[in-house]
């Protein structure tokens, strides 16, 4: 027996998901509720193509823009959304795609990030064009391929952006984004979707809501005390609008390796940042919903982590080749003062895979966490995929480095508004949450960079 069908023997519903088989149109159509399209991209060297169905219809359209094309379009959008992206090559990518002087030099100075309206426009019309009349009222659920993974699509412009005056601050909060106007969820793939939908938990959580977060780490120079001082939940909670999530950006250059055999080296995990801010942001949750504190693995082998419905993750999220011998996604947890095989600080999608979950929603409050790998990367990273392996129904993850405020607002106002009308589902729910930044009058918070790298995976509906 190959090893291909070992696994699929033993792990039938990862293969499922890793290797998932094909659906027949009719059969899809079955799964979907009549205000749902399902979307899915395939962009190819030698043609692209999108595929839409609802209920009723099926249409297949060839794009007319090429995949170098879109491939730029969505670096240039990149730039405008993660900064990250402007320390790499001197963002000299970034100032050739938008033909602009900006540098990263701008945005330690506090200057917004240069989103291109016009070009989220235009890869909107590339991409949706040629549906636009099939989808225009429907839940959207997209399946995206290639360079579409590595945008939150939510962030594509739906009409004409009024030119501006050259030097003249862009209204971000009057754009016409496609998150103004229907919920999306992603999926990996109509497989994925039709077990999401046919494998719902026979014993549903009885628990609302357990956190992780702001793991003890004391950053490069071992001096970092922060985050010992935010070890309970404050009565009030203060996160200014500047506060943001340690991200790849911040990690320690001079690593020459996180790892000693095949565990972490805790001395050097310790060098990372410390995220005090996120105990903020897991009180502030956990006060509408009821929050504990537990060993996440010792609660998982006695089944009480399949007891929540909502697993909540604000820490560093890595993904493999970001630190050295990383070959795998992971969340950095506290390290322990003796690395184990139970216990390294590292919780890798591989240790993901192996919980019992029920939980109907894993929110990663971290940084890369939708990341996939590379160009031609799938819809989702491994570590999400690992979650679902391991019993939970959606994720919400996101595409780049995370403010800390943002994070808050979004998460909160997301669980509020699934808690004053459950019935609308996840991905409206995150909509919502979008939608109250965009119009809260606040210049920044309007700035697509702060509201937009959130992203629902998995089973947005709650019907």
């Amino acid at each position: 027996m190959s090893v291909t069908e070992l696994i699929d023997s033993a792990f039938p519903e990862y293969a499922n998901l890793a290797n998932p088989d094909p659906v027949p149109v009719e059969d899809a159509q079955q799964l979907l509720h009549e205000d749902e399209a399902l979307i899915q991209f395939l962009i190819g060297s030698y043609g692209s193509y999108v595929w839409a169905i609802t209920k009723s219809d099926v249409r297949w359209v060839q794009l007319a823009a090429g995949r170098r094309e879109i491939v730029n379009k969505v670096d240039a959008l990149r730039c405008g959304l993660d900064a990250r992206t402007w320390y790499d090559y001197g963002g000299s990518q970034c100032q050739r795609l938008l033909q602009t002087g900006y540098t990263s030099n701008d945005y330690e100075r506090g200057a917004p990030l240069p989103f291109d309206l016009a070009k989220a426009h235009e890869l909107y019309r590339d991409l949706f064009g040629g549906i636009e009349d099939l989808i225009h009222d429907k839940r959207l659920l997209v399946i995206p391929s290639g360079p579409s993974t590595k945008l939150p699509l939510h962030v594509l412009v739906t009409a004409q952006p009024p030119t501006g005056d050259q030097g003249v601050a862009v209204d971000y909060s009057a754009a016409q984004w496609l998150a103004r106007r229907q919920p999306m969820t992603i999926v990996p793939s109509v497989a994925a979707l039709k077990a999401l939908r046919s494998g719902a938990s026979t014993k549903p959580p009885t628990r609302p809501f357990i956190g992780f977060g702001n793991p003890l780490l004391s950053g490069p120079d071992g001096q970092n005390r922060r985050a010992w001082q935010f070890q309970s939940c404050r009565r009030e909670p203060s996160i200014s609008f500047g506060q943001r999530l340690a991200s790849a950006m911040q990690y320690v250059p001079a690593l020459a390796s996180l790892f000693r055999g095949s565990l972490a080296d805790v001395r050097e995990l310790r060098r990372q940042m410390p995220l005090p801010e996120t105990a903020d942001e897991l009180c502030t949750i956990a006060h509408r919903l009821r929050a504990i504190e537990r060993n996440l693995k010792h609660i998982s082998a006695t089944g009480e982590l399949a007891k929540y419905g909502v697993l909540h993750f604000a820490t560093h999220g890595l993904v493999a080749g970001d630190l050295a011998g990383l070959t795998e996604p992971a969340l950095v947890l506290t390290p322990p003062n003796e690395t184990s095989e139970e216990d390294d600080g590292l919780l890798t999608a591989s240790e993901v895979a192996e919980l019992e979950l029920a939980a109907d929603w894993v929110v990663l409050s971290a940084c890369n966490t939708a990341a996939g790998q590379g160009g031609d990367a799938e819809a989702l990273s491994g570590l999400a995929r690992a979650f679902f392996h391991a019993g939970a129904r959606a994720l919400l993850v996101s595409h780049w480095e995370v403010n800390s405020y943002a994070a808050v607002k979004l998460s909160t106002a997301a669980f509020a508004a699934l808690a004053d009308n459950r019935a609308s589902g996840r991905a409206e729910a995150i909509r919502q949450a979008m939608l109250s930044m965009i119009e809260s009058g606040n210049p920044a918070e309007a700035h697509p960079s702060n509201w937009a790298p959130f992203v629902v995976v998995g089973e947005g509906s709650d019907r």
